[in-house]
């Protein structure tokens, strides 16, 4: 890890009914799903 960027947010939560609700959209991966996909792409940007 590395020590954060100035403008960097500590935490970030976010809720996705107002997305449900005014377009529609449900979420198709977990929240793990998306850590494993972020972490692949930090991951596969190195090489």
């Amino acid at each position: 890890m590395h020590q954060e960027d100035h403008g960097d947010i500590a935490t970030c939560y976010a809720d996705p009914k107002k997305a449900k609700e005014e377009l529609g959209w449900i979420a198709k991966k977990t929240l793990d799903d998306m850590c494993k996909d972020s972490w692949n792409y930090i991951e596969n940007q190195s090489k």
